[in-house]
């Protein structure tokens, strides 16, 4: 990347809390390198994005080339979108393992097998879905797993016009703050 595309590229990132720039202007790898030189505090990497050699390829680079422990950086979390992901402890040094789109049930049966309790579950989150995802959100809570939110801004990005737009308006006016960030407290 020159110097003007780097700038640009990082001003998209930071506007995107997960790393997962939807910009084509810049090649899978460039995101994915780039996205773990500056800190990003979550990818999303899965089979069906296509990104998983770039993302390997940008952990290996950034992640094992470093001289010194100090400076080596942590998986904090693998969120997995398969329940059939094997040996995934000796595979990966992380400090958890969280799940992705995974109902009741789905955890129920999980956590009746696993050795080990999955950190988090990472669900569609946002206004319009609440009242669906509220089972979920509570059994997940009994048992101490987080909930981490996916797509929390298509009220504003996908669906604008509905009833989220002017309470979340009048938060953020009130709060000083953009409706993005209303949506993704």
């Amino acid at each position: 990347m020159n110097e003007n595309e780097t700038v640009e590229f990082r001003q998209m990132f930071a506007r995107d809390y997960r790393g997962c720039l939807r910009s084509r202007m810049f090649r899978e790898e460039d995101r994915q390198s780039y996205g773990v030189a500056v800190g990003a505090i979550l990818d999303d990497i899965a089979q069906s994005y296509r990104n998983e050699a770039e993302a390997g390829q940008a952990i290996r680079d950034n992640f094992y080339s470093q001289q010194s422990q100090e400076s080596r950086r942590i998986i904090r979390r693998l969120v997995s979108h398969s329940s059939s992901v094997p040996d995934i402890l000796t595979s990966w040094k992380q400090m958890s393992i969280g799940v992705s789109n995974f109902g009741v049930d789905d955890l129920a049966k999980l956590l009746a097998a696993a050795e080990i309790k999955p950190a988090a579950n990472q669900i569609l989150l946002h206004p319009y879905v609440y009242t669906t995802q509220a089972p979920i959100i509570e059994y997940a809570k009994a048992r101490d797993i987080v909930i981490e939110g996916y797509s929390s801004l298509i009220p504003i990005t996908q669906r604008p016009g509905g009833p989220v737009d002017a309470p979340v308006t009048k938060i953020a006016s009130r709060l000083g703050v953009t409706p993005d960030q209303v949506l993704m407290a």
